[in-house]
């Protein structure tokens, strides 16, 4: 039996992040032009977060997928689900839902904070319209956003990523990843148990 698509909430953020969430690539790029260090190409990331289940886990988890050996950028790194904020996009939401679901076949059931952005640099080499080699390079900006999804059974994508798991902080610290992406997930997670605990709202 299918199981139905939960409704989206959005519950918990800030004015700020939702506008941001609303926005088109061409409407972000007009809104942080002036902001902003100019970048040839916008990502986002999705922190899918599993709360502790009293009696089974006493810790928040992370869904980290290994990128295929083969891939031309960061092979064989685990990373956040997510991908390219294309043209045609609606909204970064709409890339967001789109990304996770082709990746995991999960649904965002709910996005609930917005983790620090960060830039990382692409480079491949092509040959010119001369023949000649030279190498490509480009700047990309990652937005990444905190949410849970309504069941944790997910199927990997293998023409993206060999493998999938879920990761508390223990498992984080020797899976292989680029620093910026470990220290995303990293404070993804003291975020979570911080909200767990009743800490603090997760901002």
């Amino acid at each position: 039996m299918a199981r139905s698509k939960p409704a989206l909430n959005l519950q918990g953020l800030t004015s700020s992040q939702e506008i941001i969430l609303s926005m088109s690539k061409l409407q972000y790029l007009a809104h942080t032009s002036l902001t902003r260090e100019p970048f040839s190409k916008l990502t986002v990331g999705a922190a899918i977060l599993s709360f502790p289940n009293p009696g089974f886990r006493n810790k928040p988890r992370i869904l980290l997928l290994k990128r295929n050996p083969s891939e031309t950028y960061y092979a064989s790194v685990f990373e956040m689900p997510g991908g390219k904020v294309d043209d045609t996009d609606s909204s970064i939401l709409t890339t967001i839902v789109r990304e996770v679901k082709e990746e995991t076949g999960l649904d965002i059931m709910r996005v609930f904070g917005q983790l620090p952005d960060f830039t990382y640099l692409t480079s491949k080499v092509a040959s010119g319209t001369d023949g000649k080699e030279k190498t490509i390079s480009k700047t990309c900006l990652q937005l990444s956003f905190a949410v849970t999804v309504a069941w944790e059974e997910f199927r990997v994508n293998a023409k993206k990523h060999s493998m999938g798991v879920w990761a508390d902080r223990e498992m984080v610290t020797v899976l292989e990843m680029t620093e910026e992406m470990r220290a995303l997930v990293e404070g993804a997670l003291e975020r979570a148990g911080a909200i767990w605990a009743g800490i603090r709202e997760f901002r």
